[in-house]
This record gives C-alpha cells, sequence and structure tokens, in this order.
C-alpha cells in the first residue's frame, strides 16, 4: 500500500500540472529503498519525471531522459510515457585493475522509441553511455521488464510489451506474441481529420515485433 506521504505528493503534484484535466501520473518503481513516478506536464524543459530514494530526491525533464518532443500534446499534457518501461537493474560491476568490485543500483528508462537512459540510485543523476552495464544485461533485463506486462489486463500493456520485445528481438516470447495476433483491443484513429476506422493496435505491435525478430539473423 502506498505511504500516505507518498499519496498527499503524488496528488499534490498532480493538481499544479498546468493541464486542466490532467492524465494519470505513472508509477515506474516503488520499494522501500525508491520512488520513482512520471508525470504528463507538456513543456520538454519542465521536471516530469519525480525520484525519490533514501538519500535523494531529483526531478528530471523530457529533454534529460532522451524523449524528443512528441505530437500527443492536449490541455492535458504529453503521453511521453505511454508504451515506455522503467525497472530496476542492481547488479555487481566487476573489479579493475587496482580497484575492488562494487555494487551499482540504477533505474533503467527505456522509451517507445528504443532509446535507453539509466539515472544512477545513490547519486541520481544521468550515466554515461560508457559507465552502463554490459548491453546483454540491459536487453535480458529490458525483455524481462517487457514480458511481465503481456498478461496484463490493460491493452496498452500488452502492446508495450510487444513494441519493446520486438526491438529487443526476444524469440523465447515468440508463443506469446502469436497469441497477441488474436488480441481484442481495438482503438478508433482519425488521419488529418478523415474519418474514423478501427485498429486492433495490440495486433498491430505484435505482427510487428514478430516481423523485427524475424529479421535478425
Amino acid at each position: 500500500m502506498m505511504k500516505p506521504f507518498l499519496f498527499c505528493l503524488l496528488l499534490i503534484l498532480t493538481q499544479t500540472a498546468r493541464a486542466t484535466r490532467p492524465f494519470p501520473p505513472r508509477i515506474f518503481a516503488q520499494d522501500d529503498f525508491t520512488f520513482i513516478v512520471g508525470f504528463p506536464w507538456p513543456d520538454q524543459d519542465e521536471n516530469v519525471l519525480y525520484m525519490r530514494t533514501r538519500r535523494h530526491s531529483a526531478q528530471f525533464s523530457m529533454a534529460d531522459l532522451g524523449v524528443n518532443l512528441l505530437d500527443e500534446f492536449s490541455t492535458a499534457g504529453s503521453l511521453w510515457y505511454q508504451n515506455a518501461i522503467g525497472y530496476v537493474l542492481r547488479h555487481q560491476i566487476p573489479a579493475r585493475e587496482n580497484e575492488p568490485a562494487r555494487h551499482q543500483s540504477l533505474f533503467v528508462f527505456r522509451h517507445r522509441s528504443g532509446t535507453e537512459t539509466a539515472i544512477d540510485l545513490l547519486e541520481l543523476n544521468i550515466v554515461e553511455a560508457a559507465e552502463l552495464p554490459d548491453r546483454e544485461i540491459l536487453r535480458e533485463h529490458g525483455i524481462r521488464a517487457a514480458a511481465q506486462l503481456l498478461a496484463s489486463n490493460s491493452a496498452r500493456d500488452r502492446e508495450t510489451a510487444a513494441l519493446h520485445l520486438g526491438q529487443l528481438r526476444s524469440r523465447k516470447h515468440i508463443p506469446q506474441l502469436n497469441r497477441l495476433l488474436e488480441d481484442p483491443a481495438t482503438s478508433s484513429v482519425s488521419s488529418d481529420g478523415g474519418p474514423f476506422r478501427t485498429v486492433y493496435f495490440v495486433r498491430e505491435a505484435a505482427k510487428t515485433a514478430l516481423h523485427q525478430i524475424e529479421e535478425t539473423p
């Protein structure tokens, strides 16, 4: 259960957003050490990600997270976090010459475009690419985080799972992606003010994912 002061924080930050009816906040991580939540504020220069640990708190903008200004704007803000995943990665960095092995705790934000940004949970600063764990470690944790959404009751979660599993070329999830080709979720979309049409958006994401995996040598 969310602690009272965290609930109050969410309520206050949501109400102070400039949107008239803001999209709901999105909690990316929450445990005894770390609390991470995103807000749909529309200005790329505003802070949209709030992080609190036992030691520090910090805020990050869309630019900090490597997210380009998006088109999904309304008076309610921007769904910059839609189809994104975020996970906490705790691992041991191998010892270097004259240096002992050490542990590292990261929050990894993976945007729907595939862009990944890591934040050090001890100092709450952006980790440079050269300091990131091995790419295969990031890939394995990304697949694990995405796969947890496959059986979600939320159609957007299932779409998110397919999107990232395809980008990460996860062959072991091909059976689940094949099942999503029959997913019943639909939405109505209109292009350039034209007539609305029905889109099976989860099926489309699964189809794209399977194509990406099949293209992998």
